[in-house]
């Protein structure tokens, strides 16, 4: 069985800084074939955010306030029925704020 091709890039939206409570929006490319993507944020300390499934190429994240403090990385994972998921693609996020 052969694996999806990964995903290309990610982009973080809006740029930094950020605060507390604001809304990210978190896209990346599409994979053809691709009917499902894992995507998983994982804060610096090792935190996992977020996990979750879903048939779109973004997804939205409210920062909450320990985030401002920590980068946050996106990991993505790209599913299709008849294939193994696609290698993984992660990015990293800086709030940029003068707290963190």
């Amino acid at each position: 069985m052969d694996s999806l091709p990964p995903v290309k890039s990610i982009s973080w939206q809006p740029r930094n800084p950020v605060y507390a409570n604001r809304v990210m929006t978190i896209s990346w490319t599409p994979v053809e074939q691709a009917t499902e993507y894992d995507v998983i944020i994982l804060r610096d300390d090792n935190v996992q955010v977020l996990h979750q499934k879903v048939n779109t190429t973004s997804l939205k994240y409210t920062l909450q306030n320990v985030d401002i403090f920590h980068k946050l990385t996106a990991t993505i994972y790209a599913y299709a029925e008849g294939y193994l998921p696609s290698p993984e693609l992660s990015q990293t996020y800086h709030c940029g704020n003068s707290l963190g």
